[in-house]
């Protein structure tokens, strides 16, 4: 089985990202990808914020999960952020967002897509997993504790999800 580390190398993550939107923060996001995935930063913004007006991907306690499905992508990338602040948002329980797993999947993987949400969301459910994941001060500390989630998909690097069960 693997984990969520293996969607997200410790390049991908970001931590002290000065933002002061969660607006901001999805364009930061959207540069990103197209800076280490060569994926345009405008599509991967117009389908993130296509999804977020679908409804809010925050789950509350401080965390949220945007993510899209995305044309041309053969593989599933995973962006880790932590803003320099919580940022304001619409949350369930109305707490700042303080921690982003951006998820971007191939359009034509709409089982393993649902399946990876699935495998973050029950992560971010459980207190210690957050905490540990407040409490990592570097790269390799965040990329150490992604590492504990398991996912319940064969992640190839290069290749689309394959249902591991």
């Amino acid at each position: 089985m693997s984990s969520l580390a293996d969607l997200c190398p410790p390049s991908s993550i970001l931590l002290d990202v000065p933002a002061r939107t969660v607006n901001d923060l999805f364009e930061h996001a959207a540069s990103f990808a197209e800076h280490h995935y060569a994926l345009p930063a405008s599509l991967v913004l117009q389908k993130l914020l296509d999804r977020e007006h679908l409804g809010t991907t925050a789950l509350g306690r401080g965390v949220a999960i945007p993510h899209a499905r995305i044309e041309g992508l053969d593989y599933p990338v995973m962006i880790y952020i932590r803003p320099t602040l919580p940022l304001d948002a619409d949350t369930p329980d109305g707490k700042g967002l303080s921690e982003f797993i951006f998820l971007l999947m191939p359009a034509r993987a709409c089982q393993q897509h649902l399946q990876a949400l699935a495998d973050v969301a029950s992560a971010l459910h459980l207190r210690d997993f957050r905490q540990a994941l407040r409490e990592a001060r570097n790269q390799t500390a965040v990329h150490r504790v992604l590492a504990t989630a398991p996912m319940h998909l064969s992640v190839q690097r290069r290749g689309l999800l394959e249902n591991a069960s």
